[in-house]
């Protein structure tokens, strides 16, 4: 907070003397922060300093004044912990600058100078601490003072997304796209797509402002899980299995990257990385890297699939497999058409029904990915022993329920 003191003085002049009492002289506090040229040093820091990561996203301009006549020597601390069902679920904790080796790295800001903290192309909220000590003095707890405030995400808006979309091609990519968006981040018919949860009447102890989350390991608008896992199956990981992995100090919650840029959870799960948690336009560019991997193996299920009934139909040309009856999902008729999604192989295209491309009406094909995305299997190919194939779609399971279904009633 900044000084005040009072005082009472008499001024002459032109020979006409004034008494000035109760005036206050503010004293600029020794160190002192700016949040985009807005002083924070005099606001109260449970309810007044917290600070936005706009829309866009950028981070704000985080500024250090050292008023003193000595330097000082300090770093932007930024640490967030998710908690979910009484159990930490993943901690952020980033140093500006960035900590060597474990070892502490510090800004040396001269007497009466400033230092503009750099992000670097991080995107990063919660509890912002700066920490410093004066001269040189040694780097201890009993000698490192602290300022605190706190930042919190602000969400984009629908024109923000679809442009963003459009301007990356990923419209023509996935034609899904927005509508997955909208029910994976529970953005519903909202214009304001959450990538972190809604409000702006934040406190210390609120989630407002932090990462839109969704068990197990979700987050923002594409709700981002896991990319597998390092080790197969689900049990926890042994010792053993923690030291080659490089995970032997690894925390609950805590995460590493690995030497090919993953980030790796304290289970061995590959998941989102901080700044696709924290940047909602990385999360999306996340979920067409999520949609070309699945996509990929439906092809797979479908070569497998397809080449099976084709086999049958050889063998058996007055017995032909069945095509599925077409299913209506929200405003979306699914069909035993081909699909338009690039990349679908024409030695599967070829098995299915001609069709133009449509606004309403859509391949099996395209509702299996779609399903895929959260997990099963939407439409395939089913055979008992020798019998005759038959195709079978599977509209409600236990782990998605009717997720296509939800899919296709959101707005686009």
């Amino acid at each position: 907070m900044m000084s005040e003191i009072e005082l009472v003085f008499d001024v002459e002049v032109a020979g006409v003397q004034r008494s000035f009492e109760n005036q206050v002289l503010r004293v600029r506090p020794p160190v002192e922060l700016f949040a985009n040229d807005v002083q924070l040093n005099s606001r109260d820091e449970a309810a007044e300093r917290f600070i936005p990561i706009t829309s866009e996203p950028a981070m704000p301009i985080i500024t250090v004044a050292n008023n003193q006549d000595d330097q000082i020597r300090g770093r932007l601390k930024i640490e967030c912990i998710k908690n979910y069902d009484g159990q930490v679920v993943r901690k952020w904790l980033n140093y500006y600058p960035e900590e060597e080796n474990d070892e502490v790295q510090t800004q040396i800001i001269n007497a009466h100078d400033t230092w503009n903290v750099d992000f670097g192309n991080h995107i990063r909220g919660g509890i912002a601490t700066f920490e410093y000590v004066n001269g040189d003095a040694e780097w201890n707890d009993e000698n490192i003072q602290t300022f605190v405030f706190y930042l919190r995400g602000q969400n984009p808006n629908r024109d923000d997304v679809i442009s963003y979309i459009q301007d990356e091609g990923y419209d023509d990519q996935y034609w899904f796209l927005i509508r997955l968006i909208r029910h994976e981040s529970a953005t519903g018919n909202s214009n304001e797509f959450r990538q972190f949860n809604i409000g702006t009447n934040y406190t210390v102890n609120s989630v407002r402002g932090l990462p839109n989350f969704g068990p197990p390991r979700g987050y923002g608008l594409g709700q981002i899980d896991n990319f597998g896992r390092l080790v197969n199956g689900y049990s926890q990981l042994t010792n053993q299995q923690r030291e080659q992995l490089g995970l032997s100090d690894v925390e609950r919650g805590e995460t590493i990257v690995d030497d090919q840029g993953r980030t790796i959870d304290w289970q061995g799960y590959i998941i989102a990385s901080d700044n696709q948690v924290w940047n909602w336009k990385e999360n999306v560019d996340t979920v067409i890297t999520f949609l070309d991997i699945k996509k990929q193996t439906i092809i797979n299920k479908y070569n497998g699939w397809v080449n099976n009934a084709n086999n049958w139909n050889n063998a058996h040309p007055n017995d032909l497999v069945e095509q599925y009856d077409d299913q209506i999902e929200g405003d979306i008729t699914f069909s035993s058409i081909r699909s338009y999604i690039d990349g679908v192989p024409t030695t599967v295209n070829e098995y299915f029904n001609e069709s133009e491309n449509s606004e309403t009406t859509k391949s099996f094909i395209d509702a299996c990915l779609i399903r895929y995305y959260n997990g099963g299997y939407y439409h395939r190919l089913r055979r008992n022993g020798n019998q005759k194939p038959y195709w079978q779609i599977d509209r409600d399971s236990e782990q998605s329920g009717f997720y296509v279904e939800h899919i296709c009633s959101q707005d686009e």
